[in-house]
């Protein structure tokens, strides 16, 4: 359980002599385990063993108000933020970690906001590849004009290099939501009887959702869950994600317990949108704007969403079919934008590697192992490619692949090569590298590094060297920093 108190106090000190006066608000946040998706404050287990969590507080600009209850913050107030931890009421300047940022990622009512994204709404899509299909996720206030409507924008999606320009009109992700994509989209989901003893928090479409009415029916132990145009799509358990038969909804049910649990026939309906994906090809034919978008594999494309004659824009590049892509991450598969390192305990971030290759792959019926070497500035090397550091695919023909066990690591400026644990000093270099075929006398080498500097380097695009059946894609940097 974390807690986040907001406090003001108008006399220029850094000291909160009279915390609880000074106190304006205060948010509690809940596991997901237990809130689900019904909490705009969530605290989630990260399940790397280190114990850590992500904390998500959503604070609205409206809870920024002095003492007096005068609002101090607006959609168009040049703020700053300065964020720290500490169980106590002290000098913020003086607790145990401190972050000072641009308030300017914060998207506000009045600021349009696109971006590339997949089937899952992911928050930054970079890449795509030839034959797969392009979603954009616009976030746009202002085209949210009636309440009680799904609303529609369009938005351009170009190819500089092929000449291509194709026109996605995006529908609202839910009534009021001011949030528009071509992933389809669901009403809100209703309860029959009207006070619940089952819902839906959220429905997610898929790419192959259509127009349709679905339904949720409690038969005494799960839900059965059928579509008017997709038919039985088999049971849902509450609190375990549904995910439909024919993959084109995905949602939650939640239940009340005694003495309100569900009863026979109860029932949960909702209406889905269809999807609008984008389909991308590198055969020649059709023209611009016919709904197939010709790239090739290196093109980098923009889209872009105008309101009020400004462009708002975004890129991606195209990779061929088949190409790696190597990251660090979380042990979910969350990019990691930095490590922390501790000198020789058990507490430093542990890593993890996770590779997407179709290519390796090779039976779609089990789960495949690739191999990864892991290597320091300081001359450390963790793997030899064929034995020490395996990477396993996430489950049966998902192409995905990542080590179960995280590789542990700690601080230090003398590494030890090979012994299990990765070594680096604050401001060094750590490079992952992936090659295929392993067997091949002049492999394909795919390296991600992460410089272990204290502040954050920005990522720079650039295409490392490939060599045999393979080629790269752009390295990405993250952060490494130390702690005592």
């Amino acid at each position: 359980m974390n807690a986040l108190k907001l406090m003001y106090n108008n006399d220029n000190t850094q000291e909160m002599l009279d915390p609880e006066g000074s106190e304006i608000n205060r948010w509690t946040t809940m596991s997901i385990e237990d809130a689900g998706n019904l909490s705009h404050t969530l605290a989630v287990n990260i399940a790397d063993r280190t114990e850590q969590w992500f904390v998500d507080f959503q604070i609205p600009l409206t809870a920024l108000k002095d003492n007096f209850g005068n609002q101090l913050v607006y959609p168009d107030t040049p703020i700053r933020l300065a964020y720290s931890t500490s169980a106590s009421n002290t000098d913020p300047l003086q607790k145990d970690w401190m972050g000072y940022t641009p308030f300017g990622d914060v998207i506000t009512l009045a600021t349009p906001a696109i971006r590339f994204t997949d089937q899952t709404l992911a928050p930054d899509v970079q890449y795509y590849y030839v034959g797969g299909y392009v979603y954009v996720l616009v976030t746009a206030r202002n085209a949210n004009t009636d309440s009680n409507v799904f609303e529609t924008i369009t938005v351009t999606v170009t190819d500089p290099l092929t000449g291509d320009v194709e026109t996605l009109t995006l529908r609202e992700t839910a009534k009021d939501s001011g949030i528009f994509s071509n992933q389809g989209a669901a009403t809100d989901p209703v309860s029959n009887p009207a006070t619940p003893r089952g819902w839906i928090p959220t429905v997610y479409t898929y790419r192959t959702a259509v127009a349709e009415t679905w339904t949720a029916t409690y038969n005494g132990t799960n839900w059965d869950v059928a579509g008017t145009v997709s038919l039985a799509q088999g049971t849902a358990t509450a609190g375990t994600q549904f995910t439909s038969n024919n993959g084109a909804v995905s949602f939650t049910i939640y239940e009340n317990k005694n003495p309100n649990k569900p009863q026979t026939g109860d029932t949960i309906t909702f209406q889905t949108y269809a999807a609008d994906p984008l389909p991308t090809s590198s055969s020649l034919g059709g023209g611009i704007d016919d709904g197939t978008f010709r790239v090739n594999a290196g093109d980098w494309i923009m889209t872009r969403y105008v309101e009020n004659s400004v462009n708002y824009d975004d890129w991606a590049q195209i990779l061929g079919p088949g190409t790696p892509i190597i990251r660090f991450t979380r042990a979910d598969g969350t990019d990691a934008t930095s490590y922390t390192l501790t000198e020789g305990t058990p507490a430093s971030d542990p890593i993890y590697v996770t590779v997407n290759h179709a290519a390796a792959n090779t039976n779609p019926d089990t789960v495949q192992t690739i191999y990864v070497v892991v290597t320091g500035t300081r001359g450390d090397s963790e793997g030899n490619g064929t034995t020490t550091i395996a990477l396993t695919e996430t489950d049966p023909d998902t192409g995905e692949f990542r080590n179960t066990s995280p590789l542990p690591s700690f601080a230090t400026s003398s590494p030890t090569p090979n012994n299990g644990t990765f070594e680096e000093y604050v401001g060094g270099i750590a490079t992952a590298t992936y090659t295929y075929p392993p067997s091949a006398a002049t492999p394909a080498a795919l390296s991600r590094t992460s410089p272990t500097s204290s502040s954050p380097t920005p990522a720079p695009w650039r295409s490392s060297t490939a060599r045999g059946s393979t080629t790269s894609r752009p390295t990405a940097t993250a952060t490494i920093s130390s702690s005592r």
